[in-house]
C-alpha cells in the first residue's frame, strides 16, 4: 500500500473525528440550552403559580377582613348609632331609622336610641309618635334631662303650655332646676280664705317679673281672658266669694289654679239703751 494513501486515510479519519466531535458538542450545547430553557420555563411557571397562590390568599384574606369588619360593624352598637346620627344630620330619616333598629336589637334597653328616634319622628312630623316615646323614657328614667328637654321643645312648638306645666309638676327637683324657666309657681296671697266680719282686702304678693295673674270671684276657673290682677281686691259686700287665680310666666306657662273661699258678714248692731227705763211717771 502506498504511503500517501495511509496519510490521506488518516487525515480523513481525523477530519471525520473532528466533525463528529463538533456535532456532539453542538448537540450537547443544544441539549443544555433546551434544558436551561425548560428550567427557566418551569421556574417562571412556578413563580406564576406561587404568585397566583399568594395573590389568591391575599384576596381571600382581604375579603375575609372586609367581611369580618362588616360583621363587627353590624354587631357594633356604637357604629350603628354613629351611622344613625350621620343619616339624621343629613335628613335621611329612613336610613337613620334602619340603623336605629339594628342598634335597638343590640341594646334593647338603650334610652339613647329612643331619644334619637323621637327626634327623628319630630322632624318627620310624627309628633304623636315622638311624644309617646319621650314620655316612656321619662317614666323609666326620671333623671333624663334629654327626654324632658325634647318634650318641652315638642309642647312649645305646639304651643301646648298646659302640658309643659303638667310635665314639670310631675318632674323631680333636679329636672325642675334644669328647666326652671318652664316652671310657673303660684304667687302668695296676703289673706287666707275664711269668715270675716268686716270687709277684706286680698293682695297677691311676690309676683315674679314677667308673670301676670288672672282671677275670678264666682268660682269659675280663670284663664288669660279673666280679670287681670293689677291692684288689691276689695271684698266689701256681704256674701261668700270663691276666689280663684292663676299665673302665667313670660314663656306663657300657666301655674296651677289657686282657690280660697271668703265669707263676708257684718255684725248686727247691739241693742240700744233706752233712758229712762220703762215704768209709770207722774
Amino acid at each position: 500500500v502506498p504511503e500517501y494513501n495511509t496519510l490521506e486515510t488518516f487525515m480523513r479519519q481525523k477530519e471525520h473525528e473532528e466533525q463528529e466531535k463538533k456535532r456532539r458538542e453542538m448537540e450537547a450545547r443544544k441539549e443544555k440550552e433546551e434544558k436551561e430553557t425548560e428550567r427557566k420555563r418551569k421556574k417562571k411557571k412556578h413563580k406564576k403559580l406561587l404568585a397566583g397562590i399568594i395573590g389568591g390568599t391575599v384576596v381571600s384574606l382581604c375579603i375575609a377582613a372586609v367581611v369580618f369588619i362588616c360583621q363587627i360593624r353590624i354587631n357594633s352598637f356604637d357604629y350603628q348609632m354613629d351611622q344613625a346620627q350621620n343619616a339624621y344630620a343629613g335628613e335621611k330619616f329612613d336610613t337613620a331609622l334602619r340603623h336605629l333598629a339594628r342598634a335597638e336589637k343590640l341594646e334593647p334597653d338603650s334610652l339613647e336610641t329612643k331619644i334619637l328616634k323621637a327626634r327623628i319622628y319630630m322632624d318627620d312630623q310624627n309628633e304623636a309618635g315622638a311624644e309617646k316615646i319621650l314620655l316612656s323614657v321619662a317614666e323609666k328614667d326620671p333623671d333624663s334631662a334629654a327626654a324632658y328637654g325634647e318634650l318641652v321643645k315638642l309642647y312649645e312648638r305646639k304651643k301646648d303650655y298646659t302640658s309643659i306645666r303638667d310635665l314639670m309638676r310631675d318632674a323631680n327637683d333636679s329636672i325642675k332646676d334644669t328647666y326652671q324657666s318652664y316652671v310657673c309657681g303660684l304667687p302668695r296671697l296676703s289673706q287666707k280664705g275664711g269668715s270675716y266680719n268686716t270687709e277684706t282686702r286680698i293682695e297677691i304678693q311676690d309676683i315674679p317679673s314677667g308673670t301676670e295673674v288672672y282671677y275670678t270671684l264666682d268660682g269659675s276657673d280663670p284663664d288669660e281672658s279673666s280679670q287681670k290682677y293689677e291692684s288689691a281686691i276689695e271684698l266689701n259686700q256681704e256674701g261668700t266669694f270663691t276666689f280663684k287665680y292663676i299665673a302665667y310666666n313670660e314663656k306663657q306657662i300657666p301655674s296651677e289654679i289657686g282657690k280660697e273661699e271668703y265669707t263676708i258678714g257684718c255684725e248686727a248692731p247691739g241693742r240700744p239703751l233706752i233712758a229712762p227705763v220703762s215704768g209709770k211717771y207722774d
